[in-house]
């Protein structure tokens, strides 16, 4: 996870931005994963698997433009 420490303005190129988003989102993910997993309140757990669901769904859409960006340069 070596982009993680980067600035934005050093992720000027597509690739770079984009590996950057992808690792955010699946430490989002795992976050709320854990947290859903730890806390008792039903209503939290529900509002952390929600929100685990969505990083979800944002991880799968950045890799497809990353799939995409890859074919494409090919």
């Amino acid at each position: 996870m070596e982009n993680m420490e980067k600035e934005p303005d050093e992720l000027s190129h597509l690739p770079d931005a984009l590996n950057l988003a992808l690792e955010r989102e699946k430490l989002a993910y795992e976050f709320y994963l854990k947290a859903a997993n730890k806390v008792e309140d039903a209503g939290v757990k529900t509002l952390f698997t929600q929100l685990a669901k969505e990083e979800k769904g944002h991880i799968a859409r950045i890799q497809a433009v990353i799939d995409r960006e890859i074919m494409r340069d090919m």
